[in-house]
């Protein structure tokens, strides 16, 4: 007996390691797997293999699954191969029609089930080999009966050879002349009336179902007159007792007995097209799943943001009073905190969006250190709780500001050091950021954030970019999350045209790297804090820290600024080297002094300073701390330091503290300095607003943010209320919230524009919206209005939209 040829399978996907569990999952002495990375190398195996099935990941550089599908499709000897769709993207609807359009007969989802894969696999080799032996018998046939038909010598003489293929083929092979059946073998019979049956002499068209008569007929039979073609049509038919069953037929013109007449192939393909509904089905399950989860995210991001817009927005206006350092840097943390809140909100959405491949980087101006500063500022009493330090070290002379999404990248830095403190329980988190290469007006940067941590098993590192995933499911119980932050991160790296990598030793710690490039900007950023006094190059400091990565970092800073500095590892060295120093001509004259060290503290040193008495002129300390929460600011002054600063400690503010103690600015009143409220934004015009706002909190928010731009603001709380008062005043502004009782936004929007029409007017009406979805904005645009923010909404915000209605008050 002769051995079974194996089955040739194709796997087609630009990652090994997906190649490689596809292959684990196929795993048959019958089947061969042939591996392809990308769709070209693909298109070239096609020549050299008769392949029964293509597994296809869609998402592939140079050709993606789409296009190589499509070339498939345009070759006689591969377009009737089947194709799987292999894909972790591309839900929605019109990518899915896009690949059956391809050609696809499924599609699978990362992260796929094994079994599922399988069986569908199995399904297609069934597929195949009934079909290869169908094709094979139909050759047979269709050259033999041609020979039989030509010659009946011939026929006589074969008649018993080919008997038996004719009599067992499994396909239904019948002769017709003016659609009535002239010759059939018995498949014929089972796949038309169920059983054995004489159907001689019967009309074909009986047995096809009424909804199919017209296009046999006219599709199939009628361009068969015309034009012989190799057409295989699907079509309906009523066997037996009004049983209803799918069938493919292929038909040739003959002669038959010296006239013409149509050579039939019939095939039964009812659990092709039950598994074709059955992928019909599921795909409008997944399509019904994915509204239903845009819908919940749309409803939650609406109603998380509208607190959330009191919580952000209020501080941001008891920001604009008169505080204290301390109150305002309190008030800047629950600040910051709301904005963490609204990050992880923002992170559900976004892993939708990158599903959807609808995510968008902004091109605006932003600096760099800004960036980062926003992101460690809040990072700092955390790692103050866990007594970790946190170490920035950017590249001296590095450029500042750039032209790309800082929105976008302090994401990425935020999850990425998040993760880092979140997995470290003692030592230090560092930032470190450099410029690659430059070319132009690229700039390659380079960031790294390392930790001394528990670190990642190797065989664990694969799980870190799945969304939902952590190393080890214990982990999420042990230290929450939602697992979402690196796969957003990665994806929004490769987005700036980076890659995101990870090193770890587990026990030891973890080290990720990422690159972007992005464009430099030619406008410098502010230059007021970044010049020191020419008097702080003849002063000498002492840095005073435990930590060896610390003292490398504030030494590098006064190295680069051309200060002269010494250095102490404890506060035990330090008040030695001060009180020998102090009986030099060269006295130090500012202590940068680390809180948080052991044995002696940076308090209980700057209290052993003030009552030493052979140390005079004391010299000006400065407490570096990182810990903002217990440090008792008001009694500060009575240890005899002048300044604090909170780690990380950032090259501008310490310029700026140095010139501040060497120009002995305020210095009886360092630590409780007021500050002024400070705007920051400004119209240069008043205007009369109208503010329509169902929410009271979001109400007294909007309303002191626009008074503060100097509007005068009247305040409706419905949308109904809104198309009164605009009917019998004039405004020049309109804040339209959108979800209102009695009225949403969207009606009463359309209500003033009639009205409008009728008096030649327009008023600017601006949507103010906790909706954030996709699409949001432009329905409120088609709604009739000019503008659209998002809640939680700010004063940047506020000015932004109104700069951007270009609008002339009234008044």
């Amino acid at each position: 007996m002769a051995e079974r040829k194996k089955i040739d399978i194709l796997a087609v996907d630009d990652r090994v390691e997906n190649l490689l569990a596809i292959e684990s999952i196929i795993d048959s002495d019958e089947i061969n797997l042939t591996k392809a990375l990308s769709g070209n190398e693909a298109l070239s195996l096609m020549f050299d293999y008769d392949f029964a099935l293509v597994l296809m990941d869609v998402q592939m550089p140079g050709m993606d699954g789409f296009e190589t599908a499509e070339l498939m499709r345009g070759s006689d000897k591969t377009r009737h191969i089947p194709i799987i769709f292999i894909t972790a993207i591309n839900k929605e609807k019109k990518h899915i029609f896009r690949g059956y359009d391809a050609g696809a007969v499924d599609y699978i989802f990362k992260p796929f089930e094994p079994d599922i894969l399988l069986s569908k696999v199995n399904v297609f080799i069934d597929l195949y080999l009934q079909r290869n032996t169908l094709e094979e018998l139909t050759r047979k046939l269709e050259t033999t009966i041609s020979e039989l038909i030509q010659s009946r010598e011939q026929l006589k003489l074969s008649e018993e050879k080919y008997k038996d293929i004719f009599q067992n083929a499994n396909e239904g092979i019948f002769i017709l002349r003016n659609n009535i059946i002239l010759f059939n073998n018995p498949k014929t019979e089972e796949i038309l009336a169920g059983k054995s049956q004489n159907l001689l002499q019967k009309n074909f068209l009986d047995f096809i179902h009424p909804e199919f008569k017209r296009m046999l007929e006219s599709e199939h039979f009628d361009k068969l007159r015309k034009k012989s073609h190799d057409k295989r049509t699907a079509i309906k038919i009523i066997s037996g007792q009004e049983d209803i069953k799918w069938v493919e037929i292929n038909s040739v013109n003959i002669n038959w007995e010296g006239e013409k007449a149509l050579l039939n192939f019939i095939s039964d393909i009812s659990e092709r097209k039950q598994a074709e509904e059955e992928i019909k089905r599921a795909k409008n399950l997944a399509e019904q799943a994915s509204r239903t989860k845009s819908e919940f995210l749309a409803n939650m991001s609406h109603e998380i943001r509208t607190p959330l817009n009191g919580i952000i927005g209020m501080t941001e206006l008891v920001l604009m009073s008169q505080l204290n350092e301390e109150q305002k840097e309190r008030i800047e943390a629950v600040k910051y905190s709301g904005e963490s809140l609204l990050d992880i909100i923002n992170d559900i959405l976004d892993i939708s969006k990158i599903e959807a491949r609808k995510l968008e980087l902004d091109a605006i101006k932003f600096s760099l250190r800004g960036v980062i500063e926003k992101v460690l500022r809040p990072l700092a009493s955390k790692t103050a709780a866990k007594n970790l330090e946190l170490i920035l070290d950017i590249q001296y002379k590095l450029h500042d500001t750039f032209i790309g999404d800082p929105v976008r990248l302090r994401q990425i830095l935020f999850n990425l050091l998040g993760n880092a403190i979140k997995f470290t329980e003692e030592g230090e988190v560092k930032l470190s950021v450099k410029s690659i290469r430059q070319e132009s007006d690229l700039c390659t940067l380079g960031f790294s954030i390392s930790d001394t941590g528990i670190g990642i098993p190797d065989n664990k590192i694969g799980n870190l970019f799945k969304s939902f995933s952590q190393a080890d499911n214990s982990t999420s119980r042990k230290f929450g999350g939602t697992g979402l932050g690196l796969v957003i991160s990665k994806s929004l790296v490769e987005m700036m045209n980076g890659k995101v990598d990870v090193k770890s030793v587990e026990g030891k710690g973890s080290t990720f790297t990422f690159d972007i490039t992005i464009q430099k900007s030619s406008s410098p950023g502010e230059q007021s804090d970044t010049e020191i006094l020419p008097q702080l190059r003849e002063k000498n400091v002492l840095i005073v820290d435990d930590n060896n990565t610390n003292r490398k970092i504030l030494s590098g800073l006064l190295t680069n600024l051309n200060i002269q500095y010494e250095l102490a590892d404890n506060g035990g060295v330090a008040f030695d080297k001060i009180l020998r120093q102090s009986r030099t001509n060269n006295p130090f004259d500012i202590i940068l002094l680390d809180y948080h060290m052991p044995v002696m503290d940076g308090i209980e040193m700057a209290e052993l300073l003030k009552r030493e008495n052979k140390i005079n002129p004391k010299p000006d300390i400065i407490l570096l701390s990182s810990d903002d929460v217990s440090l008792k600011r008001s009694k500060l002054s009575s240890y005899g330091i002048s300044r604090y600063m909170i780690k990380p400690v950032f090259r501008n503010d310490l310029i700026k503290v140095l010139n501040e103690v060497v120009s002995h600015d305020d210095y009886n009143t360092p630590i409780q300095k007021v500050l002024k409220p400070k705007m920051g934004f400004s119209l240069g015009k008043s205007y009369n607003v109208l503010l329509a706002e169902d929410n009271l909190i979001n109400q007294k928010l909007a309303n002191g943010l626009l008074q503060n731009l100097g509007c005068k603001v009247t305040i409706v709380d419905n949308g109904k209320k809104a198309v009164e008062i605009a009917n019998e005043n004039t405004f020049d502004i309109i804040f339209m919230d959108i979800q209102m009782p009695e009225m949403d936004g969207y009606e009463a929007t359309g209500i003033i524009r009639d009205m409008e029409k009728t008096k030649g007017t327009h008023t600017p009406i601006i949507a103010m919206t906790a909706h954030a979805m996709k699409g949001d904005r432009e329905k409120c645009i088609n709604a009739g209005m000019d503008e659209y923010i998002t809640k939680p909404i700010s004063l940047k915000s506020l000015t932004d939209a109104i700069i951007k209605v270009n609008i002339n008050p009234n008044s």
